[in-house]
């Protein structure tokens, strides 16, 4: 009994340990020349991804004696920088109204504040086109132009404000702020866009024609500031696409299907321009397994909402932004769509899309005079663990890795397979002869007690001597 406990126990012993992935391709890693080792990479490609959809445990790089290679997965990554503005406020001394329209404000800033390299104005209106220019006052009050810019906000058509001026203040500590009223051109620009955005075009008017009003101005400074280095991505397009409006529903959907890379995210390409509307991205979770070729219906599909935002473009009297980007947490899904809610507007057309994805490295110590290759195509779970400790430690010394080439997909020699060992029962099973044996035996033994037991009722039933 104690044995019969122990074997299926060592049957376990190669799962605890990983066993050996079930790789039916390979392809050959072609490494620059090297005098002594030196870590090498390798960039994974669409048929990785392809051949790889429950993850990269299935991965080996293995030298040309068949022992296979420790290895990490990185992910390239660049550094970000953003300029950060510190806000200091100013203090309003004096305000009066223009002859003609307009009016102009006069702000100073203490003795001991920097000097500024631009100002906000803070208003709570929306839609409105004002132009403002900026002039430094000396102590005996004359006057030098700094800047001049248009101040503008579309919210209610794009997502597109602009209520900051960049200037070289110098040692100006006294600012003149002059707000012009807005011209007749500029009230047809905004019901130029209120068209093509297709709002209503008296709401426009009335809203440009309210009198500007500023709450306050603030001034600022400017640092650049690296923050920590993002995940680089890449921008690909996808294996299918295709688009359609719902005008029951009032959306421009767009559906497209990926290879199992790791999905980030869309990049969408309009056609129109001067819109601002809502969007969410789902991909599609199988509910039905019924069907075995690969068309799903999409009654056996459930859509899962993984991100919401907004999106927008602006191509308008020089003023150009574009926010056409919606990105979502990392997903190996491969069937995915993107709906946009256009409402009462105008529906938002497509040109195409690409999608955003994640690239990954592997990193393995390269020898010289050494061939190696990198195996895949197992899609069951593998976990692999290496001693990776020597590569952690080049890595961390800022080594840059050689640049390694992947040669053609070739395909495995498939492995014979092996059947499982016999038990004892089932050997005895095969043994035809023994068995024959055995059964001869038996039936010799069965004839020899029924020949004695029918004896002894013979003799039994013989009748008494007389005496």
């Amino acid at each position: 009994m104690r044995l019969s406990g122990f074997l299926p126990a060592l049957l376990w012993v190669p799962t605890l340990f990983g066993a050996d992935p079930l790789n039916d391709r390979f392809r050959p890693i072609q490494i620059p020349a090297v005098t002594s080792p030196s870590l090498a990479r390798v960039d994974f490609d669409k048929d990785i991804f392809q051949h790889s959809p429950s993850g990269f445990g299935n991965i080996r790089v293995r030298d040309s004696k068949g022992v296979v290679q420790s290895h990490v997965e990185t992910r390239p990554t660049r550094s970000r920088s953003e300029i950060r503005k510190t806000m200091f406020g100013g203090k309003t001394v004096s305000a009066m109204p223009l002859e003609g329209g307009g009016f102009q404000i006069e702000v100073v800033i203490g003795e001991n504040a920097p000097s500024p390299r631009g100002l906000r104005i803070n208003t709570p209106l929306s839609d409105f086109e004002n132009r403002v220019t900026i002039f430094g006052l000396n102590n005996q009050g004359k006057e030098t132009k700094l800047a001049e810019a248009l101040l503008v906000d579309y919210r209610s058509l794009v997502d597109y404000r602009v209520d900051s001026i960049t200037l070289d203040a110098g040692g100006f500590k006294k600012f003149r702020i002059v707000v012009a009223k807005p011209t007749v051109q500029q009230e047809s620009s905004i019901l130029e866009l209120g068209r093509k955005a297709g709002e209503p075009n008296a709401e426009k008017v009335n809203i440009l024609r309210r009198p500007f009003r500023i709450n306050s101005v603030d001034f600022f400074t400017t640092t650049e500031l690296v923050l920590n280095e993002q995940p680089l991505l890449d921008e690909v397009t996808p294996e299918s696409f295709s688009t359609f409006v719902d005008k029951d529903k009032k959306i421009t959907v767009a559906e497209f299907e990926t290879w199992g890379a790791p999905f980030a995210g869309v990049e969408i390409f309009p056609k129109t321009t001067n819109f601002r509307r809502n969007a969410r991205l789902e991909y599609a979770k199988r509910i039905s397994d019924s069907k075995t070729d690969s068309t799903l219906k999409q009654s056996e599909m459930e859509w899962i909402a993984v991100s919401q935002g907004s999106i927008s473009s602006l191509d308008f009297q020089g003023h150009k932004s574009r926010n056409t980007r919606l990105e979502c947490p990392e997903s190996r899904q491969t069937k995915w769509r993107l709906l946009i809610e256009n409402g009462d507007s105008p529906p938002v057309e497509l040109e195409s899309v690409k999608i955003l994805t994640g690239k990954f490295q592997l990193v393995f110590l390269a020898f010289p005079g050494e061939n190696y290759r990198l195996e895949y195509g197992d899609t069951q779970p593998n976990q692999a663990v290496f001693d990776t400790a020597a590569i952690q430690a080049m890595l961390q010394t800022k080594a840059l890795p050689l640049e390694a080439q992947l040669g053609e997909v070739r395909m495995m020699e498939p492995v014979p397979e092996k059947k499982p060992a016999e038990t004892w029962s089932q050997w005895l099973l095969h043994q035809k002869a023994l068995f024959g044996v055995i059964v001869l035996v038996l039936a010799v033994i069965l004839g020899f007690t029924l020949y004695q037991t029918a004896k002894r009722v013979d003799t039994e039933s013989e009748p008494p001597r007389m005496g």
